[in-house]
């Protein structure tokens, strides 16, 4: 890898794991003033291949503990009065999270909290934009029985009005 990639790859990195101010925070985690930080981020210095492996690894440890946490919050909605399982989102803006899952036609659904899809294909495919099972007792049938419920419910008429 040259030293610009790496440059490009350490940048990404750390604005996706902090935001835009990630030089100081990042000092704090690799235990460097954040000097270090900018030198490597200029180029000045050479980022060692140990602060890039370090860097996945915790990207990877964020990940795992947001999921589980996520997974967990979710787990508690379960246990509560008037859970629906099953909610369509007819109003769902995907571009603003991922434009190139907004090219074609797909009816959004919540799912315990997850995202999935109906293509015009009638595939599922997942926030990811990954072709996706359905999770454990969940059906395509159900999912528009969900839609239609939502269309003919008065409430949302009102609201989308």
């Amino acid at each position: 890898m040259n030293k610009l990639d790496k440059i490009e790859y350490f940048t990404e990195m750390a604005e996706s794991m902090f935001g835009k101010h990630w030089k100081m925070p990042l000092s704090e985690l690799f235990g460097v003033t954040d000097r270090t930080i900018r030198r490597w981020a200029t180029g000045e210095n050479e980022i060692p291949d140990e602060a890039i492996r370090g860097m996945l690894s915790f990207m990877y440890a964020r990940i795992r503990a947001i999921t589980a946490a996520a997974d967990e919050i979710a787990m508690e909605f379960v246990t509560e009065d008037g859970y629906e399982r099953i909610i369509y989102m007819p109003s769902m803006q995907i571009a603003n999270m991922r434009i190139d899952l907004d090219v074609e036609t797909r009816e959004w659904f919540d799912i315990d909290g997850k995202l999935y899809a109906i293509h015009s294909d009638g595939t599922v495919i997942d926030m990811s934009g990954n072709n996706a099972l359905l999770p454990d007792g969940v059906s395509i049938e159900q999912l528009y029985y969900a839609k239609k419920s939502y269309i003919e419910d008065p409430e949302n008429q009102i609201a989308e009005n």
